[in-house]
């Protein structure tokens, strides 16, 4: 499914002009794609906003259409946000050739609540929350979907496990997206009674070679008195 935008050609350069358009509701952008010159656009920030919300890097496909041109396809490139009002401040869109492979993140969404983690209180480890993948645009996923409700403790989902067409994982398929774990409690516990016992063997065998030592020394000077009671 495509969404739609629709935009203007920009003519605001400077700061000034930047600010005033943002004033005025207008993202600036730029549009760029097929080794053409990159186009400096304007584009609404009420269209804009709903479509940035069901975008995840460059997965959704965008019919942007710029003054009375026909629409172009595209994907949204680049976002930079205000970083305390998180207020949109640019948007690059790149045009796509639907006969191309691209390479684009998609994300993973979990659903579900891990067995182990319900009933013997284990921990669900995420390692990672997207992927990267390459394929033709009408090909790119939404996301990936996993349902973890399975898990018991010590089981993972892989990347090759994910249910998929015909994109191109690049993220290694052998790494594990998420491990339901043991607690934390019984881990921490156990490496506590296996470096409470390494310490205790340790203060044995100190205590040992100490006694020797010992033992060594009286021997070594017994032999000095017996000789100074022969000369007597």
């Amino acid at each position: 499914m495509k969404e739609t935008l629709q935009a203007a050609v920009r003519a605001s350069k400077t700061r000034g002009d930047l600010r005033k358009l943002r004033s005025e509701g207008l993202v600036p952008g730029v549009l760029y794609g097929f080794g053409e010159q990159a186009e400096e656009i304007q584009i609404p920030i009420m269209q804009l906003r709903p479509v940035l919300k069901k975008s995840h890097g460059s997965t959704l496909l965008i019919d942007l259409t710029v003054g009375d041109r026909s629409p172009v396809v595209t994907v949204i490139r680049e976002v930079q946000k205000h970083p305390v009002t998180r207020e949109i401040q640019h948007c690059d869109l790149l045009k796509v050739d639907m006969s191309r492979k691209y390479q684009v993140t998609v994300p993973i969404v979990i659903t579900g609540e891990a067995a182990g983690v319900k009933t013997f209180g284990g921990v669900l480890d995420t390692h990672f929350r997207e992927i990267e993948v390459r394929c033709l645009p009408n090909e790119i996923p939404e996301s990936y979907v996993i349902d973890v409700s399975g898990l018991m403790i010590g089981d993972s989902i892989r990347v090759n496990q994910l249910e998929h067409g015909n994109e191109e994982f690049l993220t290694h398929g052998d790494l594990a997206i998420v491990t339901c774990a043991q607690p934390r409690k019984i881990v921490e516990v156990a490496t506590a009674a296996v470096e409470g016992e390494a310490v205790a063997e340790g203060a044995e065998g100190e205590g040992a070679e100490k006694a020797e030592e010992g033992k060594e020394t009286k021997e070594t000077k017994e032999p000095k008195g017996k000789k100074g009671a022969e000369g007597a």
